[in-house]
């Protein structure tokens, strides 16, 4: 097949060997790639694709090029310009970035005086710094906590009849599975430095 390189009149082949020195200048790697197929037929002297280790399109992280006349063909003033398009799940893939884990509360609770008296403990909580996710559904108490673990809650408030009855909300660390009675007026003052540590 023939080659593009190979075809170039005397002032794109001059343009691109300036380029291409330029890119020297700074350090960035490169190599001519005379296949390199662009999907819009608007770019004037260079396009190019930015890639990550070797292979083929898999392995392209973003590409575009060089236009000259696109402004003013399109009814614009006779500017030219750069662009590009990035394939943003393919940049993320690249981050080797661990986010930090969440420190917070999942609310559980099940009956309707349960539900009044978790969003105020949720109230609390956040008001207090804490971040304090509260159960709306109706659900069971094992399938709040399965959400809860789904979510990677640090810590379970737990709220049923049980508890309102005894006047002990139960404070469970969903890592070691130990729990605690805690009363609520206690409830921020023993959750804050576990969250915040």
């Amino acid at each position: 097949f023939p080659k593009i390189t190979d075809y170039l009149c005397e002032e794109c082949r001059d343009h691109f060997a300036r380029f291409r020195g330029c890119l020297d200048l700074l350090g960035v790697a490169h190599r001519p790639e005379p296949n390199l197929v662009r999907g819009l037929d608007y770019y004037t002297k260079t396009i190019f694709e930015i890639v990550a280790g070797e292979g083929g399109q898999q392995n392209a992280v973003l590409g575009g090029g060089r236009y000259d006349d696109m402004m003013k063909d399109l009814g614009g003033p006779d500017i030219c310009g750069t662009g590009f398009a990035m394939g943003l799940e393919r940049l993320i893939a690249l981050l080797d970035v661990k986010p930090e884990p969440r420190k917070f509360v999942y609310l559980i609770h099940v009956g309707e005086e349960a539900k009044t008296r978790a969003a105020v403990a949720a109230r609390d909580l956040r008001a207090a710094g804490m971040e304090a996710l509260l159960e709306f559904g109706v659900r069971n108490f094992k399938s709040q906590f399965a959400r809860a673990n789904k979510l990677g809650a640090g810590w379970a408030l737990i709220i049923g009849e049980d508890e309102i009855r005894g006047g002990l909300y139960k404070v469970k660390d969903m890592a070691t599975g130990d729990q605690k009675d805690v009363r609520p007026e206690g409830v921020v003052e023993f959750l804050r430095p576990r969250l915040e540590g």
